[in-house]
């Protein structure tokens, strides 16, 4: 389970590593997050993770498998290297500390991705959005939660994709190496 675990998160990650790369402004935070939540919410196995869905992961969420909490820690410093990163770039707030970004962050995301589940039947199919309608909705929050109403510059912009980039490839290549350890076993 976790080399096809392993598998899944590779692909997944190069997939939103390309739509991000794709997109003219796809390192912002809004269209960071549109296109990692899209990716991760048309793939059952990552959309799990996201959400801590038991009923998938069943034990391994929960488990002290090595691996599994090692990629998650390290994707969560990353997160936090995000954020830092964005701040001291000016292209999100300034006058919010990276926990409660991060937090504030986490809170919209998570809302976005299970809002369904909390809404009776009759008020879903009223309000039913397709996937590409929600995580529009969802840049949109986040665009206007967290970043400045001033355009960013282009060569500002080039440095966060540039710096981006690299922590992204860096990650792909720790799970392609856990990959190639989990298939020798």
């Amino acid at each position: 389970f976790i080399a096809l675990f392993l598998r899944e998160a590779l692909d997944a990650a190069r997939e939103m590593l390309e739509r991000m790369e794709n997109d003219p402004e796809g390192f912002l935070l809004h269209n960071l997050t549109k296109h990692s939540i899209y990716v991760a919410m048309s793939r059952p196995l990552i959309k799990a993770l996201y959400l801590g869905d038991i009923e998938v992961l069943g034990e391994l969420l929960h488990s002290e498998h090595k691996l599994l909490s090692g990629l998650i820690k390290r994707k969560a410093v990353a997160s936090e290297g995000l954020f830092e990163l964005l701040i001291s770039k000016g292209v999100v707030r300034t006058d919010m500390s990276v926990s409660l970004m991060m937090y504030t962050y986490t809170a919209i995301t998570l809302g976005f991705m299970t809002v369904e589940g909390y809404l009776p039947e009759d008020v879903l199919q009223q309000y039913s959005l397709s996937l590409e309608e929600s995580v529009e909705g969802l840049s949109e929050t986040i665009r206007r939660t967290f970043e400045p109403n001033e355009p960013v510059s282009a060569s500002t912009l080039q440095e966060v994709r540039t710096i981006f980039t690299q922590f992204y490839q860096q990650y792909i290549a720790v799970v392609e190496e856990q990959l190639e350890k989990e298939m020798d076993l």
